[in-house]
């Protein structure tokens, strides 16, 4: 963990430590007050009482323990606050906020709301304990209820309240998750896991072949979504790229095969599908077998050309398969 996310874990346990200290009952509405400063929790112009105050324009030279905001607040490590928050928070490491929040987070590295809140989340940890309304963009971010987008490396859901999350693991309460068994003209055999929500999910990809008698394999990564038609009707549509291994050695040499799947997808139960569609498929490799390019058996009705010492194809293909959904 990067010294400054544990600096704001340390500062997020002292700021609660310090509110369950003073607080001697519930938020309620706190006077409201036009600006303070704050070089270090209790030394500022409100001193010990700052934690019962909501301010308008809050400045926390080191780090700030307010009663609330409803303008702006500046934090040079980390702005707590008490009770509701409306307004920006800018703050050097974490911005930390007990009760009801709306408006702008950001921070260097840690936002964290108690509470419901709406708005924007920015930083590389942004977690809102309670529903969160808006956008998230980090590298991790988590929301126990979400109705809005996350952006980020690692997105976790607690409840779907219309949630969007786009990153490469993205782990929703009774989200999509499937797992494929697919078979196609080149690769001959697939497995293919999916999570997400059906309007957007990431997909994890591994593939076999042969050529030239030796084995190929593929591992890929790309991204999709899905339509309903009907109860047992479906369409999804998936775009991945996926890095071809030749013979059982990785090669740093571009052998890579990108594809545009569009599928149909009939519910034969709960959990299981059948699955069959086409699929545009874009091959460009410089890896060269017996004086010829490509590690993949193409089919003869590609269209073939050269382009930076690299040779490339392009074909119509088809997927067909089966489906388990968790």
């Amino acid at each position: 963990m990067k010294t400054k996310q544990l600096f704001a874990l340390i500062l997020t346990f002292s700021a609660v430590l310090i509110s369950s200290a003073i607080k001697a009952q519930e938020n309620e509405a706190f006077p409201a007050q036009s600006s303070q400063i704050t070089f270090a929790y209790p030394l500022g112009t409100n001193g010990v009482d700052a934690i019962s105050v909501s301010n308008r324009f809050s400045v926390n030279v080191l780090y700030g323990v307010n009663g609330g905001l409803d303008g702006l607040e500046l934090g040079g490590i980390l702005n707590y606050n008490d009770g509701d928050v409306y307004g920006v928070q800018l703050a050097g490491i974490a911005n930390i906020n007990r009760e009801y929040t709306n408006g702008l987070m950001l921070a260097g590295s840690f936002n964290l709301t108690l509470d419901d809140a709406r708005g924007i989340q920015l930083a590389d940890l942004n977690v809102a304990n309670g529903d969160f309304t808006g956008v998230q963009a980090g590298v991790f971010n988590y929301a126990s209820g979400l109705r809005g987008v996350q952006f980020g490396l690692i997105n976790i859901v607690g409840e779907d309240n219309g949630a969007l999350p786009i990153g490469l693991i993205n782990v929703v309460r009774g989200g999509y998750y499937e797992l494929e068994f697919v078979a196609s003209e080149v690769l001959y055999t697939n497995v293919n896991y999916k999570m997400g929500v059906e309007h957007f999910y990431t997909i994890f990809k591994l593939g076999s072949s042969r050529y030239e008698s030796n084995p190929v394999y593929s591992i890929g990564l790309g991204f999709g979504t899905m339509l309903t038609l009907a109860e047992k009707h479906k369409i999804s549509m998936d775009l991945s790229v996926n890095h071809i291994v030749y013979n059982e050695e990785w090669n740093p040499d571009d052998n890579c095969m990108s594809k545009f799947d569009l599928t149909y997808r009939y519910g034969l139960g709960e959990h299981v599908s059948l699955l069959a569609g086409p699929s545009f498929n874009w091959y460009v490799s410089e890896i060269s077998v017996n004086d010829g390019f490509g590690t993949l058996n193409i089919p003869s009705h590609s269209h073939n050309f050269s382009h930076n010492n690299k040779q490339q194809w392009m074909w119509l293909g088809f997927n067909a398969g089966l489906a388990y959904r968790f």
